[in-house]
């Protein structure tokens, strides 16, 4: 037995996983930038630098993992649709900003 949704309630996933991934997006970002954001975020940090590694690089790796299965389990008429081109470059931003962190966390 095949679980089968209908257009508008498949829709409205793909568009509500792809809030919820430029949400992660953002919210890496802020704790990239912001030490002012990770101490009101957890006001009991002890290291700062450990605190905005485990919230960029988790979370945006999660994110790509997330984005990555979305893209794979589109259906073959959705594959040439607005909503393939838009997780497409949210992925690649995302797998940029990645590679940004890993690189500022390990090498800088």
């Amino acid at each position: 037995m095949k679980l089968r949704f209908s257009e508008k309630s498949g829709i409205f996933m793909k568009v509500l996983l792809l809030v919820i991934s430029w949400f992660i997006i953002l919210f890496s970002l802020m704790i990239q930038n912001s030490d002012a954001f990770i101490y009101w975020f957890n006001p009991s940090v002890v290291s700062i630098s450990d605190e905005r590694y485990f919230y960029t690089l988790v979370p945006t790796f999660l994110n790509i993992l997330l984005l990555f299965f979305q893209i794979k389990f589109l259906g073959v008429r959705e594959r040439k649709t607005t909503i393939h081109k838009i997780l497409f470059v949210t992925l690649i931003i995302n797998s940029i900003l990645f590679l940004y962190y890993v690189i500022y966390q390990f090498f800088w």
